[in-house]
């Protein structure tokens, strides 16, 4: 009776021991499908901090990125904050290097896409169409072609915001090629763009989408080394405009009140965040006349 016993005992732990492989076989298998589907918002979760990126960037290494509310999505080489009310980015910010200019590539225009990281509140290629605004880029494709997969992410819809054409295709497609300039100049340049709405609380939206219309853009360099900590920034109205693009500079400080953003707070000591918040410096960031009159007697007209 004893061995019978023990016979049996042992064939329950024998069953007993293959139904917990089972189960944590089934576990196990469920876990790793949990993660590889949901793998977006996992990595958006912990800020993708142990993910690296082509040009050696890491993203908990992207000190510059704003301080705002709006859900943040880390890009290959670009992060934003997405604002799930006015289906647009709150900001954009980036790190572009003389290097990487001298890595651009001729590459051929993609399709608008919608983000595969929102889950909900995203927008959709045709919910601009016969709106009457260009689908504008905050990042410009331009300054991420050193990369394909990076260009490829401009043309997803978070980055995208209602341009009317003359802004798009005038003073703004001015001011990004001038920045272009003055990474070449300094080799490195910090860049955060984003829209600005007059009524903050209830900015104009565009008819059946619900995608808030900006009434003007900011752009802000930072250049930050060890020999040079200066910035500029524009508040550039969404709409034709025949002036200067010195007629458009701000401060930082001025940005920050009409956006409720707050800049560099993670990346500069306050002394020096203090300083370059109020201040201008044109002369480190001179302005091109010939960009200037291919827009007014050109690209204004397009």
């Amino acid at each position: 009776m004893k061995l019978r016993r023990n016979h049996s005992s042992s064939g329950n732990n024998s069953l007993g021991f293959i139904i917990r492989v089972i189960v944590f076989a089934g576990l196990l298998l469920g876990t790793m499908y949990f993660i590889l589907k949901n793998k977006d918002n996992i990595l958006q979760y912990l800020g993708n901090d142990k993910k690296k990126i082509e040009n050696k960037d890491f993203v908990y290494e992207r000190t510059y990125l704003p301080v705002s509310d709006g859900l943040i999505l880390h890009k290959t080489n670009f992060s934003l904050a997405y604002d799930s009310n006015c289906k647009t980015a709150k900001w954009v910010a980036y790190r572009l290097t003389k290097e990487q200019l001298k890595d651009r590539n001729d590459l051929e225009r993609v399709l608008f896409s919608s983000d595969p990281q929102l889950k909900k509140d995203k927008t959709e290629y045709y919910d601009y169409s016969g709106s009457g605004y260009d689908r504008g880029h905050l990042v410009p494709a331009a300054d991420m072609s050193f990369d394909s997969i990076s260009y490829k992410e401009t043309f997803l819809m978070s980055n995208i915001v209602p341009q009317k054409r003359a802004c798009n295709r005038g003073i703004w497609k001015e001011l990004e090629k001038q920045t272009r300039q003055w990474v070449n100049k300094h080799n490195e340049v910090f860049i955060i763009s984003g829209p600005i709405y007059t009524h903050q609380n209830r900015p104009v939206k565009m008819d059946k989408s619900n995608i808030c219309v900006p009434d003007a853009f900011f752009k802000i360099v930072l250049v930050y080394n060890d020999k040079v900590q200066v910035t500029l920034s524009f508040v550039i109205p969404n709409e034709l405009s025949d002036k200067s693009l010195s007629e458009y500079i701000s401060t930082i400080r001025e940005i920050e009140k009409q956006t409720e953003i707050n800049f560099f707070d993670h990346m500069l000591d306050n002394s020096v965040e203090e300083k370059l918040e109020n201040s201008v410096n044109p002369d480190f960031f001179p302005l091109q006349e010939k960009l200037y009159k291919q827009r007014v007697e050109s690209w204004n007209f397009e």
